[in-house]
C-alpha cells in the first residue's frame, strides 16, 4: 500500500526516496535536477497533498561509491526498473525540474516502448526548448504532455 514505506526505501542502491508516502492514487515519480539530488522537490512533495504518493529519483554516485550513469538512456533505463519495483503496471505519473525533464521523457518514452501507458508527463522548467512548445512554456514554465491520448510516447514527438 501506498501509505507504508517502499521496500525499495531501504535499499541503499535503489534511486527512489520516497518524500511524501500517503495516498490511495498511483505515485507521481519525479527525476532529480541537473545536482543529482532530490531535496528541491521536498516543498513540492508536500504542496500537492496527502493525495498521491511523491517518489523522486536520485542519481547514482552521490555517494563516491556507485558509479554513476554516463547517458541520459541508461540513467532513464535504471530508473524504470526501479519504479516497476514500486509500481508493476501503468499507467505512470511522471515528472522532472530542469534536467530532470530530459530524463523524465526519455524515461517515458521507453515505457512506451516497453507497451505501458504513462498518464502524466509533467515537465518543469524544462532546459530545452523548441518551437512547438513556446505557447505551453509561457504557461508559467508548465508543460503537461499527454501523448498520443493513450499515453505512448516517443522520441520523435515535439509535443501534444
Amino acid at each position: 500500500r501506498p501509505e507504508e514505506r517502499a521496500p525499495a526505501d531501504d535499499d541503499p542502491s535503489s534511486p527512489l526516496v520516497t518524500l511524501q508516502p500517503k495516498g490511495s492514487l498511483p505515485p507521481l515519480f519525479f527525476a532529480h535536477p541537473a545536482a543529482g539530488v532530490v531535496f528541491p522537490y521536498v516543498d513540492l512533495a508536500r504542496r500537492l497533498g496527502d493525495e498521491r504518493p511523491f517518489v523522486a529519483l536520485q542519481a547514482s554516485g552521490l555517494d563516491g561509491a556507485s558509479p554513476p550513469d554516463l547517458t541520459i538512456e541508461a540513467m532513464a533505463a535504471r530508473y524504470v526498473a526501479a519504479i516497476k519495483t514500486r509500481q508493476p503496471e501503468g499507467p505512470y505519473h511522471l515528472g522532472g525540474y530542469s534536467f530532470g525533464c530530459l530524463v523524465a521523457y526519455e524515461m517515458a518514452c521507453q515505457l512506451s516502448e516497453q507497451g505501458e501507458r504513462v498518464a502524466l508527463l509533467a515537465l518543469l522548467d524544462e532546459p530545452w526548448c523548441a518551437s512547438s512548445l513556446a505557447e505551453a512554456l509561457a504557461n508559467q514554465g508548465v508543460v503537461l504532455y499527454e501523448g498520443d491520448g493513450r499515453g505512448n510516447f516517443a522520441r520523435e514527438s515535439t509535443g501534444p
